[in-house]
């Protein structure tokens, strides 16, 4: 755990005291990191998230590696609401020179132009397949009423009524 003798985090320390805490990251970063075959990647090899990015404590929170990072190496202000975005999509990647800073519009688009949005039944949480969608449209088309096509799928009235208006499962 990285604790320099500081009175406050980032930002609001003293110059000295930033800079000390600048070189624990950069050791820690550097003995942390292994590079890869992908690009040179240099990918995190301590604690991790649930999505896969890299984590250090420090004082009374946990930091992401990427973010910190680009704390180093790119002049970024920790705090800042923008995203540390990769252009290698390798989420435990540290390597400032595969991070980029966005917002979060940018980091959506580039996530659609790179083909990683999931949709429909791709995505890890659908319980819905594209037939059964197709399906629950056909027969509101035909004239079933909502009230049936709820019993008849066992879903509630919000979602099918989202699903025939196309609100949801646009794509299909």
């Amino acid at each position: 755990k990285i604790t320099a003798e500081k009175k406050c985090l980032f930002s609001r320390c003293s110059l000295h005291e930033r800079e000390k805490l600048k070189k624990l990251l950069l050791q820690r970063i550097k003995k942390n990191c292994r590079r890869t075959d992908l690009g040179d990647c240099w990918e995190w090899q301590g604690a991790r998230n649930s999505a896969g990015y890299g984590n250090i404590p420090i004082k009374n929170g946990r930091y992401l590696t990427h973010r910190l990072s680009a704390y180093l190496f790119l002049d970024f202000d920790i705090h800042s609401p923008l995203h540390v975005c990769h252009t290698c999509d390798n989420p435990p990647c540290c390597n400032p020179k595969h991070l980029w800073i966005g917002t979060n519009d940018d980091n959506i688009r580039d996530c659609i132009v790179k083909g990683r949005n999931q949709r429909g039944e791709d995505h890890p949480w659908s319980k819905f397949s594209a037939k059964l969608i197709l399906s629950i449209r056909k027969k509101f088309q035909e004239g079933t009423p909502q009230y049936v096509l709820m019993q008849e799928f066992d879903m509630n009235r919000g979602t099918i009524w989202a699903i025939v208006r196309r609100k949801i499962w646009k794509h299909i």
